[in-house]
């Protein structure tokens, strides 16, 4: 294993799947909230959000995970936050405003620390708007 030949081109395989698997996770989209989560610390919220929110079979599996109040699909949403100032973010964030019904200190323990009060005040805001 000493020989150099064998050295590099283990390392150009082991470059190649490493590329390959990155490509595999940009792009397809996947609807985990644990590969969804990892996207957005690897390559970003813009570039994990886009393909979610342009496909409406994935788009709703992720706002219905989202609307159950479960932690994870919460800290998706949080997230994801930066690139929600668009209208399918404003489908989110109507997501969001429903787990106050469900799951309201399950929705203040991921939000407010994550992304402040203004956010918890925002989803609020929506909430009443909407009732």
């Amino acid at each position: 294993m000493n020989n150099p030949l064998v050295r590099a081109l283990s390392a150009a395989a082991a470059a190649l799947l490493a590329l390959a698997a990155l490509l595999a996770v940009v792009m397809f989209p996947h609807t985990s909230p644990w590969v969804i989560r990892w996207k957005v610390r690897i390559i970003g919220c813009a570039l994990t959000y886009g393909p979610l929110a342009y496909d409406d079979d994935r788009s709703s599996i992720v706002l219905n995970g989202v609307r159950t109040g479960n932690s994870a699909w919460l800290s998706v949403a949080s997230g994801l936050r930066p690139t929600l100032d668009t209208h399918p973010g404003e489908e989110m964030l109507e997501a969001v405003s429903t787990v106050f019904d469900t799951n309201p200190a399950g929705a203040l323990h991921i939000l407010v620390p994550n992304r402040g009060l203004r956010s918890a005040n925002r989803a609020l805001s929506v909430l009443r708007e909407n009732a």
